[in-house]
């Protein structure tokens, strides 16, 4: 197990929740498709972890490379595109098959709580082959916290500073995975209380004890 490992499993808790884009599904083609369509050359220019944040960062990160007059424009195509030729290109992540059955094999909940929107996660859960108990869109960086409380997560993993951030405020677990663009230094100074490399660190090696009761 990781050094930050813990004796139980995180993946033994009632509820775990987890982060959609590079924790789960590696949704970096997909973005890069979504970025063409705004301009051939686009992806080459900008920073493809600022894109795959929030809605609020992606536009954020446009208006580094684009005209104002463009923004809205462009936040259309790429949305239309991800939605279209992008849901294709999404990939799960090493080990995110194995890990939402561990927790289903504990008797346990899967819920993604993600920025993307419902109905756009859906189609990327589909397209990868995953199956989740609980879907929340719509919820990025701080807006994720009411969400966790509201559905007992014990657990979050993710691969971003604002997934541990948003896990610490609700008093839950977080569970840093370096399979995004930010460090495990990162990650652990944003309230990550354990760290892994990828969702196959967690469902490897031998069934380890379940999460203590609260």
């Amino acid at each position: 197990m990781p050094e930050d490992a813990p004796e139980w499993s995180p993946l033994s808790g009632s509820v775990v929740g987890f982060d959609l884009d590079l924790t789960l599904l590696d949704t970096r083609e997909a973005a890069l498709v979504a970025l063409r369509a705004i301009d051939p050359e686009l992806p080459a220019a900008v920073d493809l972890g600022r894109c795959l944040t929030s809605a609020a960062e992606l536009r954020a990160e446009l208006s580094r490379h684009l005209p104002e007059r463009r923004i809205e424009e462009a936040l259309l195509r790429y949305r239309a595109a991800a939605d279209a030729e992008g849901v294709a290109e999404a990939q799960p992540m090493p080990g995110a098959a194995e890990a939402l059955a561990r927790v289903r094999g504990h008797g346990g909940r899967a819920v993604v709580i993600t920025g993307r929107r419902p109905e756009t996660a859906a189609a990327y859960l589909r397209a990868a082959g995953l199956t989740v108990d609980l879907l929340v869109g719509g919820a990025a960086g701080p807006e994720k916290v009411s969400h966790l409380r509201r559905h007992g997560v014990e657990v979050y993993l993710g691969d971003h500073p604002l997934d541990m951030t948003a896990a610490a405020a609700a008093g839950v677990f977080g569970v840093g995975v370096t399979t995004g663009y930010a460090t495990a230094d990162r990650l652990r100074a944003a309230g990550a209380r354990m760290i892994v490399s990828s969702l196959s660190t967690l469902v490897a090696g031998p069934e380890p004890a379940p999460h203590p009761a609260r």
